[in-house]
């Protein structure tokens, strides 16, 4: 991958971990909002699904980030 590739997969992977992120603290709102408590939140399988998928994301995140840096330190 070049460069300019490079940064258009990592802004597109923070866009997808920030659309994650706020669908699985809407999430958390709603089953928190009827006097649900956080071990109701734990149990849920569509929390942890998007949980899993923000740590996904996340990784995905950081390995670009590492492909990048390497790029930017072979220039120097």
């Amino acid at each position: 991958m070049k460069k300019d590739e490079l940064q258009k997969a990592i802004a597109e992977a923070r866009k997808k971990w920030r659309a994650v992120r706020s669908d699985r603290l809407s999430r958390k709102k709603e089953i928190t909002l009827p006097g649900g408590d956080m071990s109701a939140v734990r149990r849920d399988r569509r929390y942890r699904e998007l949980k899993k998928r923000q740590r996904r994301f996340a990784a995905r995140i950081v390995h670009l980030e590492r492909r990048m840096n390497r790029i930017r330190a072979r220039e120097k």
